[in-house]
């Protein structure tokens, strides 16, 4: 790392949203959306994935293909393949192909190509 570097990328150091967080609960921070490493204390520096392939729960009611474009449904708690429902913000692309019905996606995070 350079002399100006602070942290990697794939992994940051934030504050623990309101509440709190679980190892492995997918959060919105902000703009910012991020898987938690660990279990976090509100306010407590927690590090989270901000990059790579994680494997995240999925709305039941939708279908995705490789690559999809997967939302953050901040309400639900799921990824979903629909942007236009009350604010889903873009979080990443599917890297596996899944039915309706299916709880789990695996997830890029942030990577969109031609966007």
């Amino acid at each position: 790392m350079s002399k100006n570097s602070t942290q990697k990328g794939d992994v940051v150091t934030l504050l623990a949203p309101t509440g709190g967080v679980l190892s492995g609960e997918a959060v919105l921070i902000n703009g910012l959306f991020g898987v938690a490493q660990t279990d976090g204390d509100e306010d407590e520096l927690t590090p989270f994935a901000v990059a790579g392939g994680q494997l995240l729960p999925l709305d039941t009611s939708v279908a995705t293909t490789h690559g999809a474009r997967l939302y953050w449904d901040a309400t639900a708690g799921k990824l979903t393949t629909n942007a236009d429902t009350g604010g889903n913000k873009e979080v990443g692309t599917a890297l596996t192909a899944e039915s309706i019905g299916a709880t789990t996606v695996e997830c890029l995070l942030g990577v969109r190509v031609g966007a």
